[in-house]
């Protein structure tokens, strides 16, 4: 079984809420993302086989919850004449916090401040 087959599973077991949008998206390998990271063109969700790979299952769970959550949120809907840059911060902020909420290990690489909640 490849790695989001078991972070899909595990998520199943752990979080059914984020398991059941993350299961209703296509889920894309892409090896030129840029940044080789993960992302959402809002439809679908795409990641970086490599950086998949490099990271333990919690995290994988994570990433996978981070992404569906843009497009459950309608970010890309929401987005109006904002700035892209500072809007996409502002809701990795939220996304995070509410995952953090949610019993989710945070990557220690992104963007998640309490200062920020509610």
């Amino acid at each position: 079984m490849n790695v989001m087959a078991r972070a899909k599973s595990k998520m199943l077991l752990k979080h059914i809420f984020f398991a059941s949008l993350v299961l209703e998206t296509d889920v894309v390998p892409m090896e030129d993302l840029n940044p080789p990271t993960a992302a959402t063109d809002f439809r679908k969700i795409y990641y970086h086989p490599k950086f998949i790979e490099s990271l333990d299952s919690d995290t994988v769970l994570f990433v996978l919850a981070h992404e569906v959550m843009h497009i459950a949120l309608k970010h890309g809907l929401r987005i109006q004449n904002r700035n892209p840059t500072r809007w996409n911060i502002a809701c990795d902020f939220a996304i995070n916090i509410m995952l953090r909420k949610s019993g989710f290990r945070i990557w220690e690489h992104c963007y998640c401040d309490a200062k920020f909640a509610d």
